[in-house]
């Protein structure tokens, strides 16, 4: 819960309460006839609801779940071959030529459940096993049940969280881990903004456009002046975004001073 009210953490909330306080009423729903309740009722994926479920939609959820039903062992599989990491390699390494003939060239044109299907399963058989304990690449490992369930949810409610009104719950979250990380770093809850970002790149060179709107803020609207002679400096070290940051920012990659740098400077 909130401790404080919601349309004071969060303006967007007035503005979209405003939009659609005439538009959240019951809609209206169409009456069937007894014949279409009794056929409703014997189709497990109908039900018996008021509203008769559209065709199409009956047809997605009947593809939805074979492809679901059919996958779900392999992917209990993939989870029991990650945890036998003495029998089971990391992934089954594969060139180029080999993995497009085994899952296909990209075709400009449909292809039936069970083809995809096999493309699933192609897809994890040559694929790393992330899950698996011997992975120890940089940044990341396998996600944890939790966290793939919740990439399910994400992918079939499928939104964006530009505005309010088509992500409430997104957008609450992304103010409410920016509270929570602001105040790991000093920062006042109520004050602190930002953004989530989908990796460290972005985030790189998203500080780079922070830092000219800081000290050149007219850029923004007029572009770089003659006399301004933007330079930053980042470690010799430092990932390659923030030089892709200079130049996507306008004031190039050669104004962006490395600093030598060693394992105890950084």
């Amino acid at each position: 819960m909130f401790s404080r009210p919601l349309t004071k953490s969060y303006p967007c909330l007035r503005v979209a309460s405003a939009r659609f306080s005439t538009q959240n009423k019951q809609m209206p729903t169409r009456k069937i006839s007894t014949q279409q309740a009794k056929s409703s009722a014997a189709d497990p994926y109908f039900g018996n609801f008021e509203e008769p479920v559209r065709p199409e939609y009956i047809e997605m959820l009947k593809e939805f779940d074979y492809l679901v039903e059919n996958i779900l062992p392999d992917m209990r599989q993939h989870y029991l071959d990650a945890g036998r990491p003495l029998t089971n390699p990391l992934n089954k390494f594969a060139l180029p030529p080999e993995i497009i003939a085994n899952i296909g060239e990209v075709k400009d044109e449909p292809a039936s459940l069970d083809e995809c299907l096999t493309t699933l399963r192609n897809t994890m058989k040559y694929s790393l096993k992330t899950l698996h304990p011997f992975f120890n690449d940089k940044l990341y490992a396998g996600a944890d049940p939790v966290g793939q369930v919740s990439e399910f949810l994400v992918a079939l409610l499928n939104t964006a969280v530009h505005v309010y009104h088509v992500a409430p719950v997104f957008s609450v979250m992304e103010v409410e881990c920016v509270k929570i990380l602001g105040r790991e770093f000093g920062f006042d809850e109520e004050t602190v903004d930002g953004t989530l970002n989908p990796g460290g790149t972005m985030t790189n060179m998203m500080s780079v456009f922070a830092a000219r709107q800081e000290h050149f803020p007219h850029v923004r609207l007029e572009g770089w002046k003659p006399e301004d002679r933007p330079v930053a400096f980042t470690p010799t070290q430092s990932h390659y975004s923030i030089a892709r940051g200079a130049m996507l920012s306008g004031m190039g990659m050669n104004q962006m001073v490395n600093v030598p740098c060693d394992r105890h400077t950084g």
